[in-house]
């Protein structure tokens, strides 16, 4: 559903009633005894079929698409009733203008001002806007802040850090021994796996920082949809599709949390499965004696994204849906009202 269609319905319908108005035929057809109901819903349906043909090879494609194996029906049905809802939008909008705007130029004018204003500058400026409300830190100040908190925690590689001090003397106390050299675990599988857990927690932190920040970011410019409805639309698309901030969130969160268990997992198996005495060992059987059993590496899980259900998409698609329909009913009742005032003024 791309802009040219829409300034396509623009170019055919901005003077469906203007021109009547224009060129006196619309006395003509009232004096006949059709009433002003019947004229606009005839200019309604008229447009609104050249409309729907427009959207018909994208409404074959989501049905299409829908009918694959293992599709999401329920999120392709709200993208379609959302476009459905978007096209009667702006046919709507065009017999409007050309109800109340007397001369077809005109008419043409503020049609085009309105597409120009809705469809092209607010979803353009509403990002700006609310990057400047809600302004992110860029990467090079992330990466100094988190360096900077990392030298605050400690250094692992230190054995004068008092944290890592302390913390190995925990170790040493809960297995009853004087030396590292005498854990029963290796000492380093331990020590990387406080350090990964430290070091996790921090960039956690401040990826929930960033996330709460870009979510506040993205209220802004969803509720811009109430000034756009082009805005609406694709937030209601791209949370249907599951490509929007929330779908992006999700597939960074889990593919952390697997990369978090998978580089434990290998600490772990540094802890238990190699001697600490091995890694410090200069003999030539010393690499030898580091290995692991293949059987370690083929046991590594796969990375798997758990995808939301169509339910959870179509939930997600809802803020945007009743942003549209609630454009609708407006603009319709306008409509209406109009209606009844259509041909009185000379």
């Amino acid at each position: 559903m791309d802009a040219f269609r829409f300034r396509r319905s623009i170019f055919l319908g901005y003077g469906a009633l203007a021109r009547e108005t224009e060129r006196g035929t619309l006395r003509l057809l009232m004096l006949q005894g059709v009433s002003r109901r019947q004229v606009v819903g005839g200019k309604f349906l008229a447009l609104g079929t050249v409309a729907m043909l427009a959207g018909l090879p994208a409404m074959i494609g989501f049905v299409l698409i829908a009918g694959q194996p293992g599709a999401l029906a329920l999120p392709m049905l709200m993208i379609a009733v959302g476009y459905f809802a978007y096209l009667a939008l702006w046919v709507i909008v065009i017999l409007l203008v050309s109800v109340l705007v007397r001369r077809s130029r005109d008419a043409l004018l503020a049609l085009v001002a309105l597409w120009a204003v809705l469809v092209v500058l607010l979803p353009r400026v509403a990002p700006d806007v609310a990057n400047a409300a809600i302004p992110l830190e860029n990467r090079l100040q992330t990466d100094v802040a988190i360096a900077r908190d990392l030298r605050q925690m400690g250094d692992s590689h230190n054995p004068d850090d008092p944290h890592f001090a302390e913390f190995k003397q925990k170790i040493l106390d809960r297995y009853g021994v004087k030396r590292v050299e005498d854990l029963p675990v290796n000492y380093s599988g331990v020590l990387a796996i406080e350090g990964e857990r430290m070091s996790s927690e921090l960039f956690d932190r401040y990826a929930s920082e960033s996330y709460r920040a870009q979510e506040r970011q993205n209220s802004l410019v969803e509720g811009a949809g109430l000034l756009s409805p082009a805005i609406a639309i694709r937030s209601l698309s791209m949370a249907a599709a599951g490509t929007d901030f929330a779908g992006h969130r999700r597939f960074l969160e889990q593919a952390e949390a697997y990369r978090y268990n998978l580089v434990q997992r290998l600490n772990r198996l540094q802890a238990n499965s190699v001697r600490y005495a091995d890694e410090r060992a200069e003999d030539a059987d010393a690499d030898r004696r580091k290995r692991v059993a293949a059987s370690n590496w083929t046991a590594m899980p796969d990375f798997a994204f758990r995808a939301p259900t169509g339910t959870d998409l179509a939930r997600g698609a809802l803020p945007g849906l009743a942003i549209i329909l609630a454009w609708l009913a407006a603009a319709s009742v306008l409509l209406i009202i109009s209606t009844r005032r259509l041909g009185a003024r000379r």
